[in-house]
C-alpha cells in the first residue's frame, strides 16, 4: 500500500481510498481502491486505475457539497513526465464519475492543499507554467458538476508552503525563503482573503486577494 486516505459519511461510515497496485492485472502501479466499514470492512472495488498515470497523495473528503476526492497524478509528457492535480467529484457515488484538472502544471514535490473560503471549497496548488518552480500559487473552486480558477498569486515560495489554516479573516499559508544575500531562512506568511462579489451568469464569483507578512527565524 502506497497512500491511505480515511473520511466519514452517514450512510456508508468510514471509507478508505487505498493507493495499491491493481494485483489482477499483469503490470499496474498506484491504482485507487475504495474500502467502507459499518460492522465489517468490504470493498468497493477499483475507482482509479493508475497504469501510465499512478495516484499519487489522494485526499478523500466529505463537505456539504458532497464527497471529493482529490489527487496528485504523473502523466506522460513527451518524453518525460509531469505532475497534474486532479479532482474527482462524487467519488463514492455509483458513477460514471468524471476527473477534473484543477492544476495541468504541478510543481512536483508540492501538495495540494484544500480549504473553505467564502462558503465554497477551494483547493490550492503550486503551478510550475515555467519549468523551474517560479510560477504561481492557484486557487480553484468547486463551481455546480465542475471547477473554475478563482484567482492566482505569484509564488513566493522556494519550498512550498507546507501549512494551511483558516479562520474567519480568510486562509493563512506559510513556508520557508532562503534569503541568500545574508544566509538566512525567513517564515513567509501568505495570508489570503476572499469576498463573494454576488450572483453572476456563473453563479457566485469570489476574488481572492493576498497578503504578505515575513517572519525572521533565529
Amino acid at each position: 500500500v502506497a497512500y491511505v486516505s480515511m473520511a466519514h459519511t452517514d450512510s456508508l461510515g468510514l471509507v478508505l481510498a487505498v493507493v495499491q497496485p491493481d494485483l489482477s492485472l499483469r503490470s499496474d502501479g498506484n491504482s485507487l481502491f475504495l474500502w467502507r466499514r459499518q460492522h465489517h470492512w468490504k470493498s468497493m472495488g477499483r475507482l482509479i486505475r493508475g497504469g501510465r498515470e499512478p495516484v499519487h497523495i489522494p485526499t478523500l473528503l466529505v463537505e456539504p457539497e458532497g464527497a471529493m476526492l482529490v489527487w496528485k497524478a504523473w502523466v506522460p509528457d513527451g518524453g518525460g513526465q509531469r505532475s497534474e492535480g486532479r479532482l474527482m467529484l462524487d467519488p463514492l457515488g455509483p458513477g460514471p464519475h468524471t476527473v477534473h484538472v484543477i492544476d495541468p502544471d504541478l510543481v512536483p514535490f508540492s501538495n495540494i492543499r484544500s480549504a473553505r473560503i467564502a462558503g465554497r471549497q477551494v483547493f490550492i496548488t503550486m503551478a510550475d507554467e515555467n519549468g523551474d518552480s517560479t510560477g504561481h500559487i492557484r486557487f480553484v473552486g468547486v463551481e455546480g458538476n465542475g471547477v473554475r480558477e478563482l484567482g492566482r498569486v505569484p509564488n513566493p515560495y522556494q519550498a512550498g508552503f507546507h501549512a494551511a489554516s483558516t479562520s474567519p479573516a480568510g486562509l493563512l499559508l506559510n513556508g520557508p525563503l532562503l534569503e541568500f544575500g545574508d544566509s538566512t531562512v525567513v517564515t513567509l506568511l501568505l495570508r489570503i482573503g476572499a469576498r463573494c462579489a454576488g450572483q453572476g451568469p456563473r453563479g457566485r464569483d469570489s476574488a481572492v486577494r493576498a497578503n504578505l507578512h515575513r517572519q525572521v527565524n533565529p
